[in-house]
């Protein structure tokens, strides 16, 4: 997958980071180690701006890019706060506070965020601001809130915002989103049930609490069932009873206590209507009163169209297009990134943790290996939205996805092209990449070279260049093939399938040898550490190389199987 070279390379570093924060879980607004912890790396890092005490105890970090002609700001958002719960994994790094964990992965996404900060410290390949925002109090504070009523948006000038969240079984490398409502709103409610109590031998002169209770219970699931249009979304959760101490003693009052999610405002309301209704009569039904209070928690969060698309764009950059769900089913638990949504377009997407426990369970923990993938989708997200005028490398991008996977069933021997009577266009579109290819399957690459952004490419100039691709005969040369430069589809025009979706990154210096290909339009054989390289590693061998196409340029490359090379 190619996940950025150079954050891969600081995986084992922000595993460290992950694994400290882990160590030391903080609850709600009381993360001051973990808030001075960021700050300290931040600064570190050589940040412009770090502001600490937003919304209490967050933390913002303020990037700027090395090119100054815009002035617009992109937020990435990572939670900070664990869970009141007690530990069970013996991990080397486990929870040394009793009582305290990270059970919902906050302890990730810190890192995560961190370790783009330090990759966009250092490169700052970007036009504008990024603005790091960690948040306290996500796990039931609403911390997010603060930070806005702050006035976060307006004194760091965000222009819209991103966060994301691990999901358990949710494959590892990949990425869900959609637009609309992505997460519930959640609201909670407390029903008191005053009746009369008694002897338990004597039920007919009581008024059995317990009885009332029992059947409000079961009467507010018709409110599901029979309320809500069975094509929205909607649940209510009685999570606690309480009534009583006696085995004989009938109880005077009971209490009910639960949640209610919703995904719009409508259902929301209705949903709080028909409870307190519900409620309310049951009990008179059995001579009890009823009473019912609400507690309203965070609401939906939803994502804005347009920021949506983008997000998975980028995401689909990082780990390919068939690894991103685009119109993933909402989650009915609650987000308070929700805040910043309401007041800042954005979008929220979901990032897979692999097989693990679930989310505020005692033996989770959250999947370092997610750490490449986060990292790279908000160092991308921040290269793609803000581009540098003088330095698009990463806002390049790699289209038309012309290789049939029929190339790696041709029969090589015979020399036909497995493609030849396919017309070009084509060719540009929808072909699945093939894992490897063949010794001596030889590959035409067109690279259109325009100059800026937004540069019409069809009208570009066109480079060809001859590749082989095989055993390179005991020369032991590590082949370049053509650069995958990443970016903004809508910058470089175009309708075709993206072929650097899915294709890995490559060991550093390949540059050098991609471009005495390009100069020199000569064949080369290739090899990696002795083995046959594969077409993704092919095109992705340059793909850091700002110096391969020069400064100021776009790019666009095709490719397509012409046959049988000879040796």
């Amino acid at each position: 997958m190619p996940v950025i070279d150079r954050i891969a390379d600081l995986s084992e570093e922000i595993t460290a980071w992950r694994h400290d924060l882990h160590a030391h879980p903080e609850l709600q607004y009381d993360v001051h180690r973990t808030a001075g912890f960021v700050a300290d790396k931040l600064r570190a890092f050589g940040c412009d701006e770090v502001v600490t005490g937003i919304g209490r105890t967050g933390v913002v970090g303020v990037i700027r890019g090395r090119a100054h002609g815009s002035n617009r700001a992109i937020g990435l958002r990572a939670d900070m706060d664990a869970l009141p719960i007690q530990e069970i994994r013996d991990l080397p790094y486990r929870s040394i506070a009793p009582g305290k964990m990270h059970a919902c992965g906050h302890d990730g996404h810190t890192a995560m965020l961190l370790g783009a900060a330090k990759y966009l410290a250092e490169t700052r390949d970007f036009d504008g601001r990024a603005v790091l925002i960690f948040q306290p109090a996500e796990e039931g504070g609403g911390g997010g809130e603060a930070m806005v009523q702050d006035g976060m948006m307006e004194r760091f000038g965000v222009e819209s915002v991103y966060g994301l969240h691990n999901v358990p079984g949710q494959p590892l490398g990949t990425f869900a989103i959609r637009p609309g409502p992505i997460m519930a709103s959640t609201d909670r409610f407390t029903i008191w049930i005053e009746g009369r109590g008694g002897h338990a031998a004597l039920p007919q002169a009581a008024v059995d609490t317990v009885l009332v209770g029992s059947h409000i219970v079961v009467a507010l699931q018709s409110i599901v069932a029979r309320n809500i249009d069975p094509l929205d979304s909607a649940v209510v959760s009685v999570c606690a009873v309480e009534a009583g101490e006696a085995f004989n003693v009938l109880p005077q009052m009971a209490e009910l206590r639960g949640t209610m999610r919703a995904l719009t405002p409508a259902v929301r309301d209705l949903m709080r209507e028909r409870l307190a209704a519900i409620a309310e009569n049951v009990a008179i039904a059995f001579g009890a009163r009823a009473n019912v209070d609400f507690a309203s928690g965070y609401p939906a969060t939803e994502n804005h169209p347009a920021e949506t698309d983008f997000m998975a764009d980028v995401a689909a950059l990082v780990v390919g297009e068939d690894r991103v769900e685009r119109d993933v089913a909402p989650m009915m638990a609650a987000e308070d990134f929700s805040y910043m949504l309401a007041h800042r377009p954005g979008a929220y997407i979901f990032i897979g943790n692999g097989p693990s426990a679930g989310l505020h369970h005692p033996e989770y923990d959250f999947n370092d290996a997610a750490i490449p993938y986060g990292a790279s989708l908000w160092a991308r997200i921040i290269e793609t939205g803000l581009p540098a005028q003088d330095q698009p490398a990463h806002e390049r991008q790699v289209l038309g996805s012309s290789i049939q996977r029929g190339c790696d069933g041709a029969d090589a021997s015979s020399g036909m092209d497995p493609l030849q009577e396919r017309p070009d266009r084509d060719l540009q579109r929808g072909a699945a990449i093939p894992d490897s290819l063949g010794t001596g399957a030889h590959f035409v690459g067109t690279l259109l070279v325009g100059s800026g952004r937004g540069a019409d490419l069809r009208d570009a100039q066109r480079h060809r260049a001859g590749i082989r691709c095989g055993p390179c005969n005991g020369t032991g040369d590590l082949v370049a093939g053509l650069p995958l430069l990443l970016g903004r589809r809508r910058n470089l025009g175009g309708d075709e399938a993206e072929l650097g979706d899915r294709l890995p990154d490559l060991a550093d210096g390949t540059a050098r040898a991609a471009r005495r290909l390009l100069d020199r339009r000569d064949r080369c054989a290739s090899a990696v550490a002795g083995r046959p390289l594969t077409l993704p590693q092919l095109v992705e061998v340059a793909a850091n190389s700002s110096a391969l196409l020069g400064r100021g340029r776009a790019s666009r490359l095709s490719i397509r199987p012409t046959g049988r090379s000879k040796p």
